[in-house]
């Protein structure tokens, strides 16, 4: 069993426009009654007879502006509260779910992640980690169902990673494979998901394919002692001794500070 990368996506809430949208509109209520009753007011006191206005009409109809603005400042207010309640909830479930995988509690995570998913079914980071709790569990094909969801509402190399760690569970090596491929081929600067990658590829007896992943990762992080360790493996795998020799001893030299 490989160490499961955890993709901790943070749930992005993106309320700004509502949030001014809301707010002006409100005001605007509140603007567009005001210059009313500065209307109605000049109309009271200049033409009270041809139009009939009265003092007492004026004042009911200057409360009645205002006070559908307020209303509309009320409205706006709760509605805001209530999304900002709503999102708050949402996080709070995934997060603590989070906080359950890294203790170890894999079916209290998989109940919290449920209740996000319950809640807001495009939170693919749910869909994700309940996948990973799932094949922690050894259920993997219910893993497997849950990186498709996730893959589902976007393509990213961790999810693609985390499925075919679980098609390898299941010795479904061909879709592994092109599942390890597309992980390497979305992923840009994850040097821990190289690494990752290129040793399920190794798991898997592909060598070559090993070797020049662990060389993606050493040219995002020439320091790397894991990526220099495991590339030595895959060139001793493919025969190659002296380059494996070369690679471990520039392991041991980044480890020794030499």
């Amino acid at each position: 069993m490989f160490d499961f990368k955890i993709a901790a996506n943070l749930w992005p809430v993106n309320i700004y426009y509502f949030v001014f949208g809301q707010v002006k509109l409100s005001l605007s209520s509140c603007v567009a009654g005001r210059r009313q009753n500065d209307y109605l007011s000049y109309l009271a006191e200049n033409y009270p007879l041809t139009l009939g206005i009265t003092n007492q009409n004026y004042k009911d109809m200057h409360h009645s502006y205002i006070n559908k603005g307020f209303k509309a400042i009320l409205a706006t207010g709760f509605a805001i509260i209530m999304l900002f309640a709503s999102c708050a909830d949402r996080r709070s479930a995934l997060d603590k779910g989070l906080a359950d995988m890294d203790r170890g509690d894999y079916r209290a995570a998989i109940e919290l992640f449920t209740a996000s998913i319950e809640k807001e079914r495009d939170l693919h980071s749910a869909y994700n980690n309940r996948g990973l709790s799932h094949l922690y569990l050894g259920n993997v094909e219910q893993a497997v169902e849950d990186f498709n969801n996730a893959l589902d509402l976007g393509a990213e190399a961790v999810i693609f990673y985390n499925r075919a760690l679980a098609y390898i569970e299941l010795g479904r090596q061909e879709e592994a494979v092109s599942d390890l491929e597309n992980a390497g081929r979305l992923n840009g600067t994850d040097v821990e998901l190289f690494i990752g990658t290129a040793n399920a590829m190794m798991e898997m007896g592909l060598s070559v394919e090993a070797e020049n992943i662990f060389t993606k990762a050493l040219a995002l992080d020439p320091a790397s002692i894991d990526a220099y360790n495991g590339r030595g493996n895959a060139r001793m795998l493919a025969g190659d001794e002296e380059g494996a020799e070369d690679d471990w001893n520039r392991a041991v030299e980044i480890a020794t500070g030499r």
